[in-house]
């Protein structure tokens, strides 16, 4: 896959926010399916809440650079 997206985008940096964004989306999936198998528990009430810390600004950024990324590819520029 690297060496297609090489020949595709001879441009190293969008070769790797392509791949950046190809592991963030895998996780994401990963994330979903876990979020399934915990609804699937909760149709049978075997579940227990539990609260999570995470970094807001991390998780922004996540979604800000998948966007910076997509509209690269379109020609667009974002400034943020």
């Amino acid at each position: 896959m690297n060496e297609h997206l090489m020949l595709q985008y001879p441009n190293k940096k969008i070769v790797q926010s392509t791949m950046k964004l190809s592991l963030s989306s895998c996780k994401f999936q990963i994330q979903m399916v876990e979020m399934i198998q915990e609804l699937s528990k909760m149709q049978v009430k075997q579940f227990v809440l539990e609260n999570t810390l995470f970094d807001f600004r991390e998780k922004l950024n996540d979604l800000l650079e998948t966007v910076l990324v997509q509209s690269e590819l379109k020609g667009l520029l974002l400034d943020f």
